[in-house]
């Protein structure tokens, strides 16, 4: 008995908002927000109705096929806050503690070095509980949060960056929804074959991350 993927969708408004749009707010231009992101372009709703970004996949019990054939799960205790938001609550009738709105706040040296370690922790851990290595993947889906991070744990885990889906240079990062839709684009591009190993992880605040790997 395996738990397999029978579909993945996406959905992005229509509306596209380019590099070179948010160089009329910002003092920045295209080429740098691809170098120190990797994105080109991004999909924003245009009104209350408008539907955000989205995506999804189906999965099915199923016998004779794997599927899903490892996860691994890993929280990470942010000692040096890294990525902070204070508390912000609305008008909470009694309490009389400092309600002043507090930003986010993230120190983005710190987080980039969680994540390529984390992406390279967690795929390694779930590929040591199943006795595959990194060269078994054939290929990897990470969390779109960065380029220049996806490059890094590629790098990292000695692995060619063409065995990466990379969809942020026209998605953007889009948080929980990036790992799905990436995936989606991945076999959407007709490169994906059945048995091919597919290895999955994201990351983001708490600090935490997570990694799976699919037969196909």
């Amino acid at each position: 008995m395996g738990t397999r993927i029978i579909g993945v969708g996406k959905n992005l408004p229509e509306r596209v908002v380019t590099n070179d749009e948010i160089s009329q707010y910002i003092d920045t231009d295209n080429e740098w927000i691809i170098e120190r992101t990797g994105i080109a372009q991004r999909h924003v709703a245009t009104t209350e109705k408008s539907l955000d970004m989205a995506a999804a996949a189906v999965l099915e019990n199923t016998t004779g096929e794997r599927g899903i054939i490892s996860t691994y799960i890993r929280n990470y205790d942010d000692e040096n806050e890294v990525m902070k938001c204070k508390a912000n609550y609305v008008n909470p009738p009694f309490w009389e503690d400092d309600l002043t709105p507090r930003p986010l706040s993230m120190r983005g040296r710190a987080v980039f070095k969680f994540a390529v370690n984390a992406i390279e922790e967690v795929t390694t851990g779930a590929l040591e509980k199943i006795g595959l290595t990194l060269d078994d993947v054939d290929w990897f889906v990470p969390h779109q949060a960065n380029g220049r991070i996806i490059h890094a744990a590629a790098q990292k885990l000695g692995q060619p960056l063409d065995k990466f889906q990379i969809s942020i240079k026209e998605s953007a990062n889009v948080s929980s929804a990036t790992v799905p839709m990436a995936l989606y684009d991945l076999q959407s591009s007709g490169k994906l074959k059945k048995g091919d190993i597919i290895a999955v992880m994201g990351f983001g605040g708490g600090l935490c991350a997570a990694g799976a790997i699919i037969e196909w």
